[in-house]
């Protein structure tokens, strides 16, 4: 269910035109199927099967309405109705007006959605907020406030965990109208869609990484249960389809508390409820993992002898600084929106920049340590000022083809030969279970983040000829003897000017396609960051794929975003869209081997926007925060 705040139609709402309690009534007997409202046989079934259903307790009413009366509802809304394109870090769909404003609407408007009417005063009838009422053991729902709209999710179209906590909501309810190709009109699960419930974690607010039950999308199949914070989580798996006849059509909408002029009614209902919403939990944040003041040291037994700087000064090296300059240094220009957020201390850096202490010196030996994994024009003086310039120039730089040649081709083979075992080539929804291992384990909660992170070594992860633990071996490797490295702290200083780099924080992330995401949220760190991100993401054979990994169309992409993390304003769910949006400050696709540096500022929350599953294999990457 979706939980953006309600969509204005542009018309006043003529409360004239509103419809007796009578007539709802009689209304909900017409549009019920079976008596549902006066079926006293179907109520207990459904209360017992309420009560004892899991996660949490929750209704599913197959053939709820009359059918010939919904199909004129569906045509209604597909014929009638105009959607837009809603899209945050937390879902992507199309929504409708808010149907409560169908009595704004002129004569000739009216009779146009004349059934869609008749149903919304049905659902929202004294007889059937009763019968939910009964079946949930929530209370009394109130008459007077309309809150439904109709979705449709068309391919790639998503929405993430959350718990529907807004306002007074009490009661979240779905009606699903799905279309779909095949002759018997009937919806395909491995089109995805499905509602996903999710169980808490030891009674807390906080939701598993994995949901415990799935329903499938069935016509005319109605489903509610009761919201409550920091319980009540679910998701709507990703629609995956090319055919424009598969569409995940749907009415949702809440049933609220009553008001203060109706029966059972409750001063400051919101506050009765224990539990921490989503959207409260979203705004705190919550961190990953702890930043830590060491810094590996060279190993002594590296010759300190090998690769300075002035060895690479050479005529072959100075013959590509041009090309390198022109082709791997990417500037941000493109990407990058002027804001102060991302330039502010770029001056005070500019200041320093020549006054390098002997800790910070990038050494004969620490070119030689980084030269062993890193392309070596990054290690070379004339480019690093180069770097430098541009970086101080918009406090964002991306370096491409970072990783040495040798290196990064095999780490390509190995990440797509580990996608093709794990199926994600297949552009099919994955179980949640997918590629986790002893090497890989889920990073959560999915009310914030869900990636696979890489373990840190142990004796039960040795590396082996197994293609997983190779690859694990080798990114440890990086991770430990590069990004965790004092030659990488200088090296970043060397093009930064930034000192002192206090601390790091850093992991090995595999996003999943079809499962893994980061939501906006704040660090509970209220220091700036300089964040280096290695993006390694296959981009396979097809140029088609790599233009939809650039367009941002399959997701997987970075964004530095502002938010307003005012606890007041929590109660809607307007989050950041990234990408080409007016909210981004910085957007970066994914792509393979390139290093890209952002310096970030305090109240600068970032995301990686959900992967669709159809984008045909995992983003990979190093990300590490240093801070400064």
């Amino acid at each position: 269910m979706h939980p953006s705040k309600k969509h204005k139609i542009d018309f006043e709402l003529n409360k004239n035109s509103e419809i007796s309690e009578l007539d709802r009534d009689c209304l909900a007997t017409k549009w019920f199927a079976n008596n549902l409202v006066e079926n006293n046989e179907i109520l207990d079934k459904l209360k017992q099967e309420y009560n004892e259903s899991k996660p949490y307790n929750h209704c599913i009413i197959k053939n709820v309405l009359n059918t010939d009366l919904i199909s004129r509802v569906k045509k209604e809304i597909t014929t009638k109705l105009s959607f837009t394109r809603k899209q945050t870090d937390i879902y992507a769909y199309h929504q409708s007006g808010d149907l409560a404003n169908l009595d704004g609407l002129n004569k000739d408007e009216i009779n146009s959605l004349n059934n869609l009417k008749a149903l919304r005063d049905a659902i929202y009838s004294n007889k059937f907020r009763d019968f939910v009422s009964k079946v949930a053991g929530c209370g009394p729902l109130s008459g007077s406030v309309t809150d439904m709209s109709a979705n449709i999710y068309y391919n790639r179209d998503h929405l993430l965990l959350h718990d529907d906590v807004i306002g007074d909501r009490r009661i979240s309810f779905i009606l699903y109208l799905p279309e779909s190709d095949s002759e018997a009109n009937s919806w395909d699960p491995e089109n995805g869609g499905g509602l996903e419930l999710y169980p808490q974690l030891n009674d807390s607010s906080v939701p598993d990484n994995l949901p415990s039950c799935k329903i499938e999308l069935e016509y005319n199949q109605m489903i509610f249960f009761a919201v409550e914070p920091g319980r009540s989580f679910h998701s709507v798996e990703e629609v995956i389809s090319q055919s424009k006849k598969n569409r995940r059509i749907s009415i949702q909408g809440w049933f609220h508390y009553p008001q203060r002029d109706e029966p059972g009614y409750i001063e400051n209902a919101k506050m009765v409820r224990s539990g921490i919403p989503t959207l409260a939990q979203i705004f705190k944040g919550g961190d990953y993992a702890e930043f830590s003041s060491k810094f590996n040291e060279i190993p002594l037994s590296e010759d300190k002898n090998q690769g300075t700087i002035m060895d690479l000064k050479n005529s072959e090296s100075e013959a590509l600084n041009s090309k390198v300059a022109r082709e791997e240094m990417i500037p941000a220009s493109s990407n990058v929106l002027e804001n102060e957020n991302l330039k502010s201390t770029s001056e005070d850096r500019k200041e320093c920049e020549s006054e390098t202490s002997s800790e910070y010196t990038l050494t004969d030996s620490d070119v030689a340590h980084l030269s062993k994994y890193i392309n070596e024009e990054y290690l070379n003086e004339r480019i690093l000022d180069q770097i430098s310039n541009l970086f101080l120039d918009q406090s964002f730089i991306q370096l491409g083809k970072f990783l040495k040649k040798e290196l990064s081709e095999k780490i390509e083979l190995m990440i797509n030969s580990l996608d093709s075992d794990d199926g994600f080539n297949q552009e099919k929804i994955p179980l949640h279970t997918a590629a986790i291992s002893s090497d890989w384990k889920v990073c959560g909660p999915p009310v914030l983040r869900r990636f696979l992170k890489l373990e840190q070594a142990s004796t039960s992860t040795a590396v082996t000829n197994v293609p997983e633990g190779e690859l694990a071996g080798t990114l440890r490797e990086i991770q430990a003897t590069v990004f965790e490295s004092v030659s990488f702290k200088k090296w970043l200083a060397r093009i930064t000017a930034i000192e002192p780099i206090l601390a790091h924080r850093g992991a090995v992330r595999r996003f999943r396609p079809g499962l893994d995401y980061i939501l906006a949220s704040p660090s509970s760190e209220q220091t700036p960051t300089l964040d280096a991100c290695l993006c390694l993401t296959p981009s396979a054979d097809s140029a088609g794929k790599r233009d939809l990994w650039k367009s941002g169309d399959i997701g997987g992409f970075e964004c530095y975003v502002t938010i307003d993390t005012d606890d007041s304003k929590a109660s809607v769910y307007d989050r950041p869209a990234g990408h080409e949006s007016d909210d981004a400050l910085l957007t970066v696709p994914a792509s393979w081997n390139t290093l890209n540096l952002v310096y970030c500022e305090q109240d600068v929350n970032k995301f990686v926007k959900y992967i669709s599953a159809t984008a045909g294999g995992s983003r990979f990457d190093f990300f590490n925060e240093y801070k400064v």
